[in-house]
Protein backbone atom coordinates (compact mmCIF):
# COMPACT_ATOMS: atom_id res chain seq x y z
CA UNK A 1 0.00 0.00 0.00
CA UNK A 2 1.24 3.51 -0.80
CA UNK A 3 0.31 6.44 1.43
CA UNK A 4 1.04 10.08 0.67
CA UNK A 5 2.72 11.77 3.64
CA UNK A 6 3.20 15.52 3.75
CA UNK A 7 6.55 16.50 5.14
CA UNK A 8 9.13 19.24 4.78
CA UNK A 9 7.02 21.18 2.31
CA UNK A 10 6.17 18.35 -0.07
CA UNK A 11 4.11 15.19 -0.44
CA UNK A 12 6.03 11.93 -0.43
CA UNK A 13 4.72 8.45 -1.24
CA UNK A 14 5.35 6.06 1.65
CA UNK A 15 5.07 2.38 0.75
CA UNK A 16 4.19 -0.14 3.42
CA UNK A 17 5.76 -2.90 1.32
CA UNK A 18 8.83 -2.29 3.48
CA UNK A 19 7.31 -4.49 6.20
CA UNK A 20 9.88 -6.76 7.74
CA UNK A 21 12.70 -4.55 6.52
CA UNK A 22 14.49 -4.86 9.86
CA UNK A 23 13.95 -1.15 10.56
CA UNK A 24 14.26 -0.40 14.29
CA UNK A 25 11.51 1.65 15.94
CA UNK A 26 14.06 3.60 18.04
CA UNK A 27 11.42 4.60 20.60
CA UNK A 28 11.49 4.81 24.36
CA UNK A 29 8.47 4.47 26.59
CA UNK A 30 7.69 5.57 30.09
CA UNK A 31 4.96 3.93 32.18
CA UNK A 32 3.42 6.73 34.28
CA UNK A 33 1.07 5.86 37.14
CA UNK A 34 -1.73 8.43 37.40
CA UNK A 35 -4.16 7.09 39.98
CA UNK A 36 -7.29 4.97 40.13
CA UNK A 37 -9.03 3.74 37.01
CA UNK A 38 -8.76 0.90 34.54
CA UNK A 39 -8.45 3.07 31.43
CA UNK A 40 -5.01 3.59 29.89
CA UNK A 41 -3.78 6.64 27.99
CA UNK A 42 -1.16 6.52 25.26
CA UNK A 43 0.74 9.76 24.64
CA UNK A 44 2.46 9.30 21.29
CA UNK A 45 4.98 12.15 21.38
CA UNK A 46 6.74 11.73 18.04
CA UNK A 47 6.85 15.29 16.66
CA UNK A 48 6.07 17.24 19.86
CA UNK A 49 6.28 16.32 23.53
CA UNK A 50 2.63 16.40 24.57
CA UNK A 51 2.97 14.39 27.78
CA UNK A 52 2.47 17.27 30.24
CA UNK A 53 -0.52 18.57 28.25
CA UNK A 54 -2.08 15.09 28.26
CA UNK A 55 -1.58 14.74 32.03
CA UNK A 56 -3.29 18.12 32.49
CA UNK A 57 -6.21 17.11 30.25
CA UNK A 58 -6.68 13.83 32.13
CA UNK A 59 -6.82 15.75 35.43
CA UNK A 60 -9.08 18.54 34.14
CA UNK A 61 -11.50 16.12 32.44
CA UNK A 62 -11.54 13.73 35.45
CA UNK A 63 -10.91 10.77 33.13
CA UNK A 64 -10.75 7.33 34.82
CA UNK A 65 -7.19 6.70 33.63
CA UNK A 66 -4.92 4.71 35.93
CA UNK A 67 -1.75 4.99 33.89
CA UNK A 68 -0.26 6.50 30.78
CA UNK A 69 2.27 5.12 28.33
CA UNK A 70 4.42 8.01 27.13
CA UNK A 71 6.12 7.06 23.86
CA UNK A 72 8.89 9.19 22.36
CA UNK A 73 11.69 8.75 19.83
CA UNK A 74 14.96 7.90 21.60
CA UNK A 75 16.46 11.09 20.10
CA UNK A 76 13.51 13.13 21.40
CA UNK A 77 10.42 14.42 19.58
CA UNK A 78 10.87 16.41 16.38
CA UNK A 79 10.16 16.54 12.66
CA UNK A 80 12.58 13.65 12.09
CA UNK A 81 10.73 11.42 14.54
CA UNK A 82 9.54 9.20 11.69
CA UNK A 83 12.08 8.72 8.89
CA UNK A 84 10.03 6.79 6.33
CA UNK A 85 7.26 4.22 5.90
CA UNK A 86 9.35 1.31 7.18
CA UNK A 87 10.19 3.29 10.31
CA UNK A 88 6.50 4.25 10.79
CA UNK A 89 5.52 0.59 10.51
CA UNK A 90 8.21 -0.43 13.02
CA UNK A 91 6.92 2.20 15.47
CA UNK A 92 3.31 1.07 14.94
CA UNK A 93 4.32 -2.56 15.56
CA UNK A 94 6.16 -1.69 18.79
CA UNK A 95 3.37 0.57 20.08
CA UNK A 96 0.85 -2.21 19.35
CA UNK A 97 2.97 -4.68 21.33
CA UNK A 98 3.06 -2.25 24.29
CA UNK A 99 -0.71 -1.73 24.16
CA UNK A 100 -1.32 -5.48 24.10
CA UNK A 101 0.53 -5.79 27.43
CA UNK A 102 -2.33 -4.08 29.31
CA UNK A 103 -3.74 -6.07 32.22
CA UNK A 104 -7.06 -7.93 31.77
CA UNK A 105 -8.88 -5.19 33.73
CA UNK A 106 -7.23 -2.47 31.63
CA UNK A 107 -8.29 -4.24 28.42
CA UNK A 108 -11.92 -4.03 29.63
CA UNK A 109 -11.53 -0.25 29.95
CA UNK A 110 -10.99 2.33 27.25
CA UNK A 111 -7.69 3.15 25.57
CA UNK A 112 -7.26 6.93 25.19
CA UNK A 113 -4.92 7.85 22.32
CA UNK A 114 -3.28 11.28 22.16
CA UNK A 115 -0.84 11.73 19.29
CA UNK A 116 1.59 14.28 17.96
CA UNK A 117 2.83 12.36 14.94
CA UNK A 118 2.54 12.05 11.18
CA UNK A 119 -0.94 10.93 10.11
CA UNK A 120 0.62 7.96 8.32
CA UNK A 121 1.78 6.55 11.65
CA UNK A 122 -1.74 6.88 13.10
CA UNK A 123 -3.18 5.21 9.99
CA UNK A 124 -0.75 2.27 10.33
CA UNK A 125 -1.48 1.99 14.05
CA UNK A 126 -5.17 1.87 13.18
CA UNK A 127 -4.51 -1.01 10.80
CA UNK A 128 -3.07 -2.96 13.75
CA UNK A 129 -5.72 -1.96 16.31
CA UNK A 130 -8.23 -4.83 16.10
CA UNK A 131 -7.20 -6.13 19.53
CA UNK A 132 -7.26 -2.74 21.30
CA UNK A 133 -10.93 -2.89 22.31
CA UNK A 134 -12.57 0.46 22.96
CA UNK A 135 -10.40 3.37 21.81
CA UNK A 136 -11.00 7.12 22.04
CA UNK A 137 -8.87 9.33 19.82
CA UNK A 138 -8.19 12.92 20.83
CA UNK A 139 -7.57 16.01 18.74
CA UNK A 140 -5.78 19.14 19.88
CA UNK A 141 -7.63 22.42 19.31
CA UNK A 142 -4.79 24.36 17.68
CA UNK A 143 -7.11 27.15 16.47
CA UNK A 144 -8.47 27.68 20.01
CA UNK A 145 -12.03 27.51 18.64
CA UNK A 146 -13.25 25.30 21.51
CA UNK A 147 -11.17 26.74 24.35
CA UNK A 148 -7.90 25.04 23.42
CA UNK A 149 -6.65 21.73 24.73
CA UNK A 150 -7.83 18.26 23.77
CA UNK A 151 -11.24 17.10 22.61
CA UNK A 152 -12.38 13.52 21.93
CA UNK A 153 -12.64 13.17 18.16
CA UNK A 154 -13.63 9.53 17.60
CA UNK A 155 -14.45 6.48 19.70
CA UNK A 156 -14.14 3.00 18.24
CA UNK A 157 -15.75 0.65 17.75
CA UNK A 158 -18.67 2.69 16.46
CA UNK A 159 -22.04 1.88 18.03
CA UNK A 160 -24.34 -0.31 15.92
CA UNK A 161 -26.54 1.65 13.52
CA UNK A 162 -30.16 2.05 14.56
CA UNK A 163 -32.51 -0.18 12.60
Amino acid sequence: MNILQFGRGRMEPWSTSAAGSGESADIAFEDIQLGAGDDVAVALAITHDLVDDVKQHITDACLPIGRMLAIRPKNGPGQGGVRNAAHALAIADEVTALIKKRSPDERKGCLHLFAASPNTLIFLLGQLSKSFGSVTLYEYDFEQTRGGGYEPSLTLPLPPAAA
